[in-house]
């Protein structure tokens, strides 16, 4: 199952990398959907990178770690797309795709808190089944938004582009 679930996260890693290439190509501006992606590649990819460390240590350490890892990770991906929205400020508009990303990782945030303090602080199991569903079901939601939004995207970009004409 583990092996399944990995696949799934490099599929979803590699859609974010070609939704964010295709949309540099055919787009002449930066956008909040690319701030959006950007965000959402780099916590894919630290994702990737963290989840060997809870192998690493005893089960009871572990769990500190995973919880509190994610949390970090989310607020890591806040403040990457906040920097990226402070340097094109001006430049962008705060889209759908960038808002409900922003709202994502901070949901995300709050739900790794409230389990890490249900499962390791509290000891009980209580938000066990609301986590297993909410994580994936946010995840989707955003990744849903992210695709529509890009094929719309891609579309404009291919409608309005004008033949460059060489003198």
């Amino acid at each position: 199952m583990t092996e399944f679930l990995d696949s799934i996260d490099y599929a979803v890693l590699g859609l974010y990398l070609v939704i964010c290439y295709a949309h540099l190509f055919t787009s002449q501006k930066a956008s909040s959907l690319v701030i959006a992606v950007i965000g959402l590649t780099f916590c894919e990819l630290i994702s990737h990178l963290f989840k060997p460390v809870r192998d690493l240590v005893s089960y009871e350490v572990a769990k500190h770690i995973w919880y509190l890892g994610y949390m970090l990770i989310h607020i890591l991906t806040i403040a990457v797309m906040v920097r990226l929205c402070k340097i094109l400020e001006g430049k962008i508009t705060f889209g759908l795709e960038l808002k409900l990303t922003f709202i994502a990782q901070l949901l995300l945030f709050c739900i790794q808190g409230a389990r890490y303090l249900d499962r390791v602080i509290f000891e009980s199991n209580i938000l066990a089944s609301f986590y297993m569903a909410a994580i994936p079901s946010i995840n989707i939601v955003v990744i849903g938004v992210i695709v529509i939004t890009s094929i719309v995207a891609v579309f404009k970009g291919w409608k309005g582009k004008k033949e460059l004409k060489v003198d």
